[in-house]
């Protein structure tokens, strides 16, 4: 029987809205007559390699080695490589321990074998997930099925909630399958994001026939991929990535024999540029692996190598390992993956179903969005409790909104503002899952919108599923109208995805999820719009609120928070649409915000909060004001001493004048603090003239040059006042009048 055979491919997918990278070359390694280069032999071999047998191997034991590997094809290297996170700087003074392994942490799962089948990258982005359920604490021995994952990702299943019903990954070789065509890291980690290919190996075991598994299989998962980063594949960036997230990270490579020593199963490929032909997952780093255990046609320089995880058997190389120096020109493609256990959430909302990802620049303060229609609990209702997006740019500062019960599912604005410019991040390019601040409870059968939106001081790259085909795989994206969104900068307008976003006119999605869990409260009723306060008028120990009546309500809950922050208080609810709070203090800052309710019981939904009300209340008026000269009555500038009874909190007194020619009261004086100051009319400010005493809840100054020569009396009256930065000026009513005498 002829053997089958295998291409394992490990390639990046970089691909543009036009045609993919064209035809795949084709590299038949043939073993015989493969050069082979200056190796180490028994009689040539240096004391101090590390030598995996203690000693040089044998030709018989060398062609063991060579007869465990695969037959591997050659594609091309990927067209675009992701951008670095760490500067020039930085890479230049990173410094971490000279060795790190994570199976000195217990985060490696056993060695597997993939035999004569193309499926490294398979087993790669599985050996990943098996690390996380291992750092999570979930498995004891992890064991997930590359078959799963290869079978489904080949022959797609439309999702659960039936919204990606005609995506396709297509490999374009009649002649391949499942096992033969390949894959690599990015493309698994957008497949693993449609929560299929992470099956126990039991539910899809790897057998030596091609299998034909059940529909009903596609989405039985173990855990749901949560992050996953592309990363650029220099030694700084990786080492950073391996010590921090303490996860695998999954490469690309070129191997080719010659480049391969046994005897130690250190590996080094010199050619720049060089196409790829495995993928593989690095799971430490020795500084002090000697450049000596290379062999000397890959021209190491200096020591160092990879720890990687092959998938070859564990009899190849160090017991399935093997060290890749430092110097490797071929590696491309750097990934790590993060998982959760399958039970965080319930439902996965998304469009893009097939894994061929384009991108496209996003302005800064422009936005895309999904508007998804509520159906995965029927019985009851469901709680958005999380969101996703794919970016291909790396130091993205993005802002995630959310809109429930949209009234026109054309415009993801139109609705209830449930989630409003949360701020999310992220470092490397990639898949990335946001928990939301706040859970958001959604209606069945009713629309609601994710969106995000660019907040990065640049233009940043998004990314988008389309059809498209690069020669040795295609992919098709089934888009339809009303699914994705984008808005530019100016905040206004929505342009529909399908098929006027692009100047080309090509059809695409958003490439952004919802995560949702199931909740008993049935929502029988529409969520109510959002409450709009009218006014809110703040007196000396009450504050009164009145608000717009909102569309769907039946009633209304008030709430009160500190003015530096704190907790919101529920003070009322309340089917009318006013409120006076009479809990408060006088002279004191507070925030007030409202929602509407629908519903009752265990059927009830809410509406957005109001905008946040700042109320600064009045202080109470002075109580006494007592006043005597000081100076000489017949003088037209006479001295007036005024004493004013102070009032809780207050943190200035007006003090007016009686006008003789105008007939009326006019600001003169102000007391601040300790100083007095007098008000200049014709420059509208005031000017310092003396200071002020407190002492036994009074304060005292003196006013100059009050004229009782040519009025023989002067009459005053006072307010109590207080300001807050944010909340403005407050002040009370008047004190009673008081006059002074010639």
């Amino acid at each position: 029987m002829k053997k089958a055979r295998g291409i394992c491919l490990a390639a990046i997918l970089s691909l543009g809205l036009a045609a993919g990278s064209g035809s795949v070359s084709v590299f038949a390694q043939n073993m015989e007559q493969e050069p082979r280069g200056q190796s180490v032999s028994q009689d040539t071999a240096e004391d101090g390699l590390d030598y995996i047998l203690g000693r040089p191997m044998t030709e018989a034991e060398k062609q063991e080695q060579k007869a465990m590997v695969p037959e591997l094809h050659e594609l091309p290297t990927p067209d675009e490589e992701a951008e670095p996170v760490l500067t020039q700087e930085q890479r230049a003074k990173a410094s971490y321990q000279e060795r790190f392994d994570l199976r000195d942490l217990g985060l490696v799962s056993s060695v597997k074998n993939q035999v004569e089948n193309g499926m490294c990258w398979a087993f790669a982005a599985m050996s990943m997930a098996e690390s996380a359920l291992l750092k999570q604490g979930l498995e004891a021995n992890p064991d997930l099925s590359e078959e799963h994952l290869a079978y489904f990702f080949y022959n797609r299943v439309n999702d659960p909630l039936g919204n990606t019903s005609g995506d396709k990954n297509i490999a374009n070789d009649a002649s391949s399958n499942y096992r033969t065509i390949g894959g690599n890291m990015q493309l698994s980690s957008k497949f693993l994001s449609t929560w299929s290919g992470v099956a126990r190996e039991e539910t899809a075991p790897y057998v030596s026939e091609i299998s034909d598994l059940d529909e009903g299989l596609a989405y039985v998962s173990e855990a749901h991929l949560q992050n996953a980063g592309f990363i650029y594949a220099s030694e700084e960036e990786i080492k950073e990535v391996l010590s921090s997230r303490q996860q695998p990270v999954g490469i690309n490579f070129y191997y080719a024999f010659p480049y391969y020593n046994e005897s130690t199963a250190a590996y080094s490929c010199p050619e720049a540029g060089r196409s790829i032909n495995h993928a593989v997952t690095i799971v430490g780093w020795d500084d002090a692996y000697q450049k000596e255990n290379f062999d000397p046609s890959c021209g190491v320089s200096r020591d160092g190598a990879w720890i990687v995880k092959n998938s070859w058997g564990d009899a190849f190389g160090d017991e399935g390992y093997i060290y890749i120096s430092y110097e490797d020109k071929s590696i491309s493609g750097a990934v790590f993956t993060e998982f959760e256990s399958a039970d965080n959430y319930r439902h996965n909302y998304q469009y893009d179903g097939s894994s061929g990802s384009s991108s496209v620049r996003v302005a800064t303060r422009a936005s895309h969005a999904n508007v998804f229609q509520v159906k995965g609990n029927p019985s009851g209702s469901e709680i958005l409790k999380a969101v996703g997006i794919l970016i291909s740019s790396a130091n993205t500062d993005l802002a995630v909104d959310v809109y429930t019960e949209l009234t026109d599912p054309a415009d993801p604005s139109s609705g209830i503002h449930m989630i409003s410019a949360q701020p999310v991040s992220a470092r490397y390019s990639g898949y990335y899952t946001f928990p939301l601040q706040n859970e958001v409870a959604l209606r069945e059968n009713s629309y609601f919108s994710v969106i995000f939106t660019n907040r990065s001081d640049t233009e940043k790259n998004f990314s988008i599923e389309s059809t498209v085909d690069s020669g040795w795989i295609a992919f098709e994206a089934s888009v339809g109208a009303g699914q994705s969104f984008y808005r530019g900068a100016n905040g206004t307008g929505w342009q529909d995805m399908n098929g006027n976003y692009l100047s080309t006119g090509k059809s695409v999605n958003a490439r952004i999820k919802a995560y949702t869990e199931d909740s008993s409260i049935v929502l029988t009723a529409p969520a109510p719009a959002k409450a709009s306060v009218q006014t809110t008028t703040p007196a000396v120990k009450k504050v009164t609120i009145k608000w717009d009546s909102a569309a769907n309500a039946v009633k209304y809950e008030v709430y009160r928070a500190p003015a530096s922050g704190g907790s919101w208080k529920l003070l009322k609810t309340t089917s009318k649409t006013s409120y006076i709070d009479k809990t408060v203090q006088s002279a004191s800052a507070y925030r007030y915000r409202v929602r509407a309710v629908n519903g009752t019981g265990a059927a009830v939904s809410y509406g957005a909060y109001s905008g946040i009300q700042k109320v600064l209340t009045k202080p109470e008026a002075p109580a006494k004001l007592s006043i005597k000269r000081s100076g000489k009555a017949s003088e037209k500038a006479t001295k007036v001493k005024i004493t004013i009874k102070t009032s809780a909190r207050a943190s200035a007194y007006k003090i007016y004048q009686y006008n003789h020619r105008t007939k009326k009261y006019q600001i003169a004086y102000q007391i601040k603090g300790n100083k007095l100051y007098r008000y200049q009319r014709s420059a509208k400010k005031y000017q310092k003239i003396g200071t002020a005493q407190k002492s036994g809840g009074k304060i005292t100054c003196t006013l100059p040059d009050i004229d009782l020569k040519n009025y023989h009396w002067q009459r005053f009256k006072a307010q109590a006042c207080v300001s807050k930065i944010g909340f403005g000026e407050q002040c009370s009513k008047y004190s009673a009048k008081i006059t002074i005498k010639r």
